[in-house]
């Protein structure tokens, strides 16, 4: 069967490499080999991404090899590496901005050296949820909340810290 919550009743055959969650063969968006992708849009576009980040790390590492910046357009004497795809651009195509890592549950803000392709990648890759979709719930944010603790919660510190009752 899917999920808890899935309307489909046929048997899962795959998990999910992106979301994690079991998927029947009618379900399936791609499935070779090791690799299973259900039909949920955002698992489609980490999908789709990716095959054109292989394409895109590509084309930029022929251009590397030549000794030319990683974007078509642009010349020679390329001297930045971007943090994320390794490629090697010149100092007009490459961003210093802070990017969100992930450890564990918490999410840290660190600087990075960043092509515009990997920045615009991040969009489909971090999700509301720490970059792990679903953990957290359906009310999106981000643990702990931004702002301090909700009333629930201080309720629920409120009574662990004071259970077992004292007698």
């Amino acid at each position: 069967m899917g999920g808890r919550f899935s309307r489909c009743r046929d048997a899962a055959a795959h998990v999910c490499q992106y979301c994690g969650r079991p998927f029947c063969a009618t379900h399936a968006h791609y499935v070779e080999d090791h690799e299973a992708v259900c039909t949920r849009k955002r698992c489609q576009a980490k999908h789709a991404d990716l095959l054109l980040h292989i394409e895109y790390k590509g084309r930029v590492g022929e251009r590397n090899r030549a000794g030319l910046c990683g974007i078509e357009e642009c010349g020679p004497h390329p001297g930045f590496e971007c943090s994320l795809c390794r490629g090697l651009f010149c100092g007009a195509h490459l961003m210093e901005r802070m990017y969100p890592f992930t450890e564990g549950w918490v999410s840290i803000d660190r600087p990075v050296s960043i092509c515009q392709r990997c920045w615009e990648r991040r969009k489909i890759w971090r999700g509301r949820y720490l970059g792990v979709e679903g953990h957290l719930g359906r009310g999106g944010g981000q643990w702990p909340p931004a702002g301090g603790a909700t009333p629930a919660l201080q309720g629920v510190r409120q009574l662990l810290t004071t259970y077992p009752p004292s007698a």
